[in-house]
């Protein structure tokens, strides 16, 4: 059993919490994922959080996959590395 941190990269999310709790996942905001091909910057900030989840060994969660495009873009996703995709 461990922490979630979801919406991670909006809000209150913080990179502190990264060394502070004792966490097991982190969620990918859904704004970066349902915007995923439309900006380069989005698809940055995925790859980066993602690498950054496996470098701690967490377990990465995409958001906000709800639609076939976004089911499309599933393949993109798991080539940056996120593990599970969520709806919301």
């Amino acid at each position: 059993m461990g922490i979630q941190i979801d919406d991670f990269g909006s809000g209150y999310s913080s990179l502190s919490y990264l060394a502070e709790l004792p966490l097991r996942a982190l969620k990918i905001d859904v704004s970066f994922v349902k915007r995923l091909t439309e900006s380069t910057t989005n698809a940055l900030i995925v790859q980066a959080t993602t690498v950054l989840g496996k470098a701690l060994n967490l377990e990465v969660i995409a958001e906000g996959v709800e639609t076939e495009q976004q089911l499309i873009n599933r393949t993109r996703l798991t080539r940056l590395a996120a593990e599970v995709l969520q709806a919301v």
